[in-house]
Parts: C-alpha cells; structure tokens; sequence
C-alpha cells in the first residue's frame, strides 16, 4: 500500500443524497488496484444495492464488499441508529486480493479460487455474512483451513434484509475478501471483559447446564469467585457478569463470551448460553465500562507492538452491545481507536456477532490495521 487509503462518510435521510455525497468525497479511484469497503446502517436496507451501484458508478471502483449495521464509524465518530453510510478505497494491486462472492445456498464459498489461493497463500480474509446464511459457522472453519488464512469480520445487523456485499449484494449469505501474504496487515481482538476467578474445569454439565466445576457445585464456586454467599449477593453483579469460554492452544488468550441465564440454589448449578462438555475449562467475567475500556487499551497496545509497518487505514467491527451501549454517546469507543492509530482513514460497523479466527464471537472489538 504505497498510495493513501481515503474514506468518506455521510448521514441523512436520502440515500441518494447520502450516497452522492460519499462518493464526492472518494473521487475518483484506480478501478483495477482498489478495494472498496462500505458499511452501511441498516436504515438504507431497502437501499443498500442501489447505494452501492451508485458509488460504483461514480468512483469507478468494481470491488465492493461490506453490510448492514445497527450503525457505522469513520473518523473518530459514531452513528448508531440513523441513516448513514462509511466508506474506505484500499489502494491494493489487484492480484493482491481475491474477492468472494455470496455462494449460493450449499455451495463452496471457495470454489473457483483454488489456484489464486495456492499462488498467494491468503494471510487474512474478511468476510460479512447473515446469521441465518446456510452452514454458516461450518463455512468459516472450512474457509480458515482451505484457504490456510486466519478469517474476522461481523455479523449483519439489520431489522430489514440480512444483505451482504461482494461485488454483488445477496440476503442470507456469506461473502468477503482474501488479502495475499503480501499485504502488511495485523488483526486484534478485544473482548471488552475482566477475569473474575481463575479458569476453572466443567466436571459435571448437561448441555448448557453446568453442574459442576473442578469438582464443586458451580454455583459454589461462582460465588467464590464473586466474594459473595447467597443469591441476594449475586443480584448485585447480574448486568455484568458473564462467562468466558477460554479458547485452547490459542497464542491470543483469546476467549468466547457467552451469558450466564440463570442459576437455581436447590440444585448448585449455572445456566450458560452455551453447550459445554466435561473437561471445558470455564471462566467468569465482568463485562462492563471500565472494563471494557482496560481490555481495549490492552488490545491496542498489542496490535501497535505487531503491526509490521506504519498504519495506513483500519477496520473496526464491533458488537451492538459496545458502543453507545456500553461507552456512552460521546464516540468513545472509535476515538480511542483513532487516537491510538493516529492520523490514519477508519471506519466501523456494530455488527450482530464478530468473527476472530474462524470462531463466532459476541460483545467483542475486532481491530484489522493495513500498513
């Protein structure tokens, strides 16, 4: 990426004024060796293709790919819950990326690609995809193993069409772009809790409920873990507590958050949001500002002692839990982003889900930083 990214935003009620403003302020792009990236919020749903036509013709870029969102961010910036739309050209060779396009229903999303895979050994590919698309999370294995490339983005979030993106707009599908290894890029997860206790082992569980752990009733030992005795005590933490499922031989700490739904004292089990087996390690968390706040700065930190050059442009995916939710109006979360990147293009999506390494998370921040 020798020559600058550019973004651009806008917000208003027309999506044609929107959409002309957006592409202004692009200009016009080397049609061959430039990705287009475009977020939108899912109030231009019934738009969203004419949108990405209208950007298309107007910058000359043929190679889209994005979605909806609850919201977008872009320069330090966020807007949740209103018409508007982001948009980032990466200045990128051609033969440097690969676009996917939504397969059809059963299809293989790779299928085609093979021999541009095996000339580029893909080191990352970012994918946007409907939670209702068919075989979803076999489908991000599959594409992580095959291509050999470690695969984040989002989930749609949309209340009118689950629309993806690449190089042509498709509902209920997967969909995405492979970087080539020689694309100098680095990729950060925050997963916006703090660890409470230490990493305990399921013992004992039926589904998603967990009996046991380390041998001990759960619900003994998450009120352990919480310095509390009873269920009155526990009240007092139930908007933040949550369970981590600490993914094994992961170089990253990396963990799956998933809700704690409920607990009976008669019993002494945990109800978790998730299917657990005995021999799962298990840890509880606190999801909320603060710690969120510490484990996005953690994460920055990290992600600015990896990057492999100076930062040129960032994408953002965070959960629609996170930012005005979480952090409050003032755009805290993609401020903090910004300023720990410096003067570089970002844009963003609150997205239904993220995906970091092949795995489906929620309430979490992926960070893809191209140098």
């Amino acid at each position: 990426m020798n020559k600058p990214a550019h973004c651009a935003h806008a917000a208003d009620d027309d999506w044609r004024a929107l959409a002309e403003s957006v592409a202004q302020e692009l200009g016009t792009l080397d049609p061959d060796n430039t990705l287009g990236i475009v977020y939108a919020s899912d109030r231009l749903a019934d738009d969203f293709e004419a949108v990405v036509g209208l950007l298309g013709d107007r910058t000359g870029l043929r190679h889209w790919v994005g979605t909806l969102g609850y919201g977008v961010s872009v320069a330090g910036r966020e807007f949740y819950d209103c018409p508007a739309l982001a948009a980032l050209a990466l200045p990128i060779a051609a033969e440097e990326f690969r676009i996917l396009e939504p397969a059809a229903d059963g299809c293989d999303p790779l299928e085609g690609h093979g021999a541009w895979i095996a000339r580029h050994s893909p080191g990352l590919g970012l994918v946007h995809a409907a939670a209702s698309a068919p075989h979803l999370l076999q489908d991000l294995i599959e594409l992580g193993e095959t291509a050999g490339c470690f695969v984040v983005g989002g989930l749609t979030a949309s209340r009118n069409g689950a629309l993806t993106v690449a190089d042509r707009v498709r509902a209920d599908s997967l969909s995405g772009v492979l970087f080539a290894d020689t694309v100098p890029l680095a990729t950060a997860i925050a997963q916006g809790c703090a660890p409470v206790g230490k990493v305990h082992r399921v013992t004992a569980a039926d589904r998603n409920l967990v009996f046991e752990l380390d041998g001990e009733p759960a619900l003994k030992v998450l009120y352990a873990d919480l310095g509390v005795s009873d269920v009155e005590g526990l009240r007092a933490y139930a908007d933040v507590l949550n369970a981590a499922l600490p993914v094994e031989n992961s170089d990253r700490a990396e963990y799956l958050v998933r809700n704690v739904l409920a607990v009976d004292p008669k019993c002494g089990l945990v109800v978790i949001g998730d299917v657990l087996s005995p021999g799962a390690p298990l840890q509880f968390c606190r999801r909320d500002r603060d710690a969120a706040l510490a484990d996005l700065d953690a994460m920055l930190a990290d992600l600015q002692g990896r990057l492999p050059g100076r930062p040129r442009a960032a994408v953002y995916i965070t959960c629609v839990a996170r930012g005005p939710n979480l952090f409050g109006e003032k755009s805290e979360e993609i401020r903090r982003i910004c300023d720990g990147l410096g003067p570089v293009p970002v844009i963003g999506l609150f997205a239904n889900g993220e995906i970091f390494n092949g795995r489906l998370h929620g309430y979490t921040g992926v960070l893809t930083v191209f140098c």
